[in-house]
C-alpha cells in the first residue's frame, strides 16, 4: 500500500504535470509548424520523420493535460472513465512512438 499527501500537496503535483504537459504539447507542435511552414525543411526526409515522430508526442502530451487538468480540479481521477481514456491514449503514445522508431531505424540502415 502506498500512502498519499495531503489532497493540496496532490493538487500542487497534478497542476504541476498540466503546466509540465501542455509545454510540452506547445513544443511539440511548435516543431511540426516549424518544419511544415518551411519548403526547405519539408523536403528533407528525416524532417518529415521528426514530424512522424513528434505527432503522437503531441498527442500524447496534451491528453495528458487534460486528464492532469481533471485530476487538479477533482481532487484525484475523475473516475473509471478517465481512467480508460488515459489507457488508451497511453497505449497509443508508447506504440505511435516505437513504430516511428523501428521506421527510422530501418531507413537509416538501407
Amino acid at each position: 500500500m502506498r500512502k498519499t499527501d495531503t489532497p493540496e500537496r496532490m493538487k500542487s503535483y497534478w497542476v504541476a504535470w498540466v503546466v509540465v504537459s501542455w509545454m510540452s504539447a506547445a513544443t511539440s507542435l511548435l516543431v511540426i509548424v516549424v518544419i511544415s511552414t518551411s519548403e526547405r525543411l519539408r523536403r528533407k526526409m528525416w524532417n518529415q520523420f521528426v514530424i512522424g515522430l513528434v505527432i503522437p508526442d503531441f498527442l500524447f502530451s496534451f491528453a495528458c493535460g487534460f486528464t492532469c487538468m481533471f485530476a487538479a480540479l477533482d481532487g484525484g481521477y475523475a473516475g473509471p472513465a478517465m481512467c480508460q481514456w488515459q489507457s488508451l491514449y497511453v497505449a497509443y503514445g508508447f506504440g505511435a512512438s516505437i513504430w516511428m522508431n523501428v521506421v527510422i531505424s530501418n531507413e537509416l540502415h538501407r
